[in-house]
């Protein structure tokens, strides 16, 4: 039986919902004047995303926010003072019904961040002898995770701003040069 040569997308779920939320109004409500803005501009950029990229399958991964992760264990000041609005945390908290009511893969566990999921899903899609595209809004965090001692990339290479691995995987968005938007990585 042939291998479907379309891509899995492996997309990083708070990447992207973090942006939209501080980058839309907050004023974007939903039934009880809760905050809208995170899932509006994450779901465009996900059916955007599907819709351009027509890939084999989708998996979004999760951070874990309630229980620290090896990366907190090994290394107590990582992440140290961030904090999340309520209006965020409650919107995180949706998403992933919005992902599998589209009928994509949603991977969430307590002591993990969707670069493990990511990592993981590429690495497994590379043994089936698949290609997979990473979307994530971090580009320089993709490089620190997947860098050439990880598994399913083997040293990341910059090109115009996006990731590029010699076993095919890459990240598909990249920051402007302001830092502003995201804008198509060059293939």
């Amino acid at each position: 039986m042939p291998i479907d040569d379309r891509r899995l997308l492996a997309i990083d779920g708070d990447s992207f919902a973090h942006r939209s939320y501080h980058a839309l109004p907050k004023t974007i409500v939903r039934t009880g004047r809760k905050g809208a803005g995170a899932i509006v501009g994450f779901a465009n950029f996900l059916l955007r995303l599907y819709q351009t990229e027509r890939p084999r399958a989708v998996i979004v991964g999760w951070d874990t926010l309630n229980v620290p992760t090896e990366r907190h264990k090994k290394f107590p000041p990582y992440q140290s003072g961030r904090e999340f609005d309520d209006a965020l945390i409650d919107q995180l908290n949706i998403l992933p019904e919005f992902v599998a009511a589209c009928g994509f893969a949603n991977a969430k566990a307590s002591g993990y961040e969707a670069d493990d999921f990511l990592a993981a899903a590429v690495a497994a899609e590379e043994r089936r002898g698949g290609t997979a595209l990473i979307a994530s809004g971090r580009p320089r965090h993709l490089s620190t995770r997947f860098g050439k001692n990880d598994d399913p990339l083997s040293g990341p290479h910059r090109r115009n701003g996006a990731h590029r691995s010699r076993r095919g995987a890459r990240a598909l968005w990249r920051r402007s040069e302001t830092g502003a938007g995201l804008h198509r990585a060059a293939r």
